[in-house]
């Protein structure tokens, strides 16, 4: 009961039913809940922008196993919010987001810790000398997690996978992306681990096929 107190004394009432309210809101577009869904339904390319909803970032906070020197990359970061929850939870050493809207690259990277980076980039010019791979080198990163957020196409995605194919292994976390786009991804070396959700949120795993 002290607990219900003390949050609804910081977020006032009204403040709290508008959180409660995005929150759900969250939910209902990462499941493409038809009620907004309605340019998805015209154009099959149309993917909505939100921000990835709590309960799905509580679920990036249970990795389990992660080694001694750990990087998050976000691909479509937005004002950061899932690098500073994770950061905020210590569950990685490392954060790295990549956001294409210059506005919202200036207003977040204001009060970032020092192990958050966020950087303006347009992922489809995402390339094989892009300065995350010498950070990665750099820093002696043992474990790399990847985290889409489908606001873009699949085919970037795989491009991107390719790209991270040089190390021996890595995970990635896709959310919101339809079965059939899984499947152009999945391969002998890329394996589901888990499906959360009615299998909305993805955790896949690479390992380098060795002779």
């Amino acid at each position: 009961m002290s607990f219900i107190k003390k949050v609804l004394n910081k977020y006032k009432l009204n403040l709290l039913i508008y959180i409660f309210i995005k929150e759900i809101e969250y939910i209902l577009k990462s499941l493409d809940f038809p009620l907004f869904d309605i340019k998805k339904k015209k154009n099959k390319n149309y993917h909505l922008s939100i921000s990835t909803p709590y309960v799905y970032m509580n679920l990036l906070k249970k990795v389990e196993d992660i080694g001694k020197k750990s990087i998050f990359i976000d691909f479509g970061c937005g004002n950061g919010r899932v690098l500073k929850f994770l950061n905020k939870k210590k569950t990685f050493d490392f954060y790295y987001g990549y956001e294409l809207e210059k506005k919202i690259v200036k207003k977040s990277k204001k009060n970032l810790d020092h192990n958050v980076f966020i950087e303006e980039k347009n992922l489809e010019e995402f390339c094989d000398n892009d300065y995350i791979f010498d950070f990665i080198k750099y820093q002696k990163i043992e474990d790399i997690y990847l985290y889409f957020y489908n606001p873009f196409s699949i085919k970037i995605v795989i491009k991107i996978l390719d790209k991270f194919k040089r190390f021996d292994k890595f995970h990635m976390f896709l959310l919101g992306f339809y079965t059939e786009d899984l499947k152009e991804i999945k391969t002998e070396e890329i394996k589901e681990i888990y499906n959360y959700f009615s299998e909305t949120l993805t955790i896949l795993k690479y390992e380098k096929r060795t002779n």
